[in-house]
């Protein structure tokens, strides 16, 4: 029902020592195989959900590779402040929030759709 595009994933984890974290990378088989992820404390600026897009070693499919368009790193990048920006859902509800994990976010050149997304919440976490 989603058009075709890249996977990727968006996480977010409430450390016990460092606080919320955010991380992202390469989605669906390609997290578990390649384990290209990148992480970040809470609250993350612009800049950095743009180094850590540009931290992946599989950030050349972001950008189009072999005849594939590349995708909207804005749309990324506006997710990934959704969640741990300032503003941010795991920033703002960290008391409340364990975890978060979207996996598939479908990538396409013009917007960003989460197709499976996962929130444990703190008293899910701890009973």
């Amino acid at each position: 029902m989603v058009s075709a595009g890249l996977e990727i994933v968006i996480g977010g984890v409430v450390d016990p020592e460092f606080g919320p974290m955010i991380m992202t990378g390469l989605g669906g088989v390609f997290v578990e195989v390649m384990k290209d992820v990148s992480f970040r404390i809470c609250p993350i600026t612009r800049s950095d959900a743009e180094e850590m897009l540009a931290e992946l070693r599989g950030v050349a499919l972001l950008r189009g590779v072999r005849g594939r368009a590349p995708v909207s790193t804005e749309a990324v990048i506006d997710t990934l402040l959704k969640i741990g920006g300032e503003s941010g859902l795991l920033t703002k509800s960290a008391d409340e929030i364990a975890e978060i994990d979207i996996n598939p976010l479908i990538v396409t050149q013009t917007s960003a759709t989460a197709v499976d997304a996962r929130f444990i919440l703190q008293h899910d976490a701890e009973g």
